[in-house]
């Protein structure tokens, strides 16, 4: 089974947002992905244009 569970990570501990529906002792795997660099990956970016108007800017 697979499934998506949005999550805040307060104390120490991560909480998720939703009740899940797990037996206790149920082992998970969690993956951590922030939203904002996960929004990022999915942008295509050229490097070498980016170097080259960073070089005009600073030198």
């Amino acid at each position: 089974m697979s499934k998506v569970v949005d999550a805040v990570y307060e104390g120490g501990v991560i909480k998720p947002k939703d009740k899940l529906d797990l037996p206790e002792k149920t082992v998970i795997r969690i993956r951590i992905e922030n939203h904002f660099f996960g929004m990022l990956g999915k942008w295509r970016i050229d490097t070498q244009k980016l170097m080259d108007e960073l070089r005009d800017l600073h030198g």
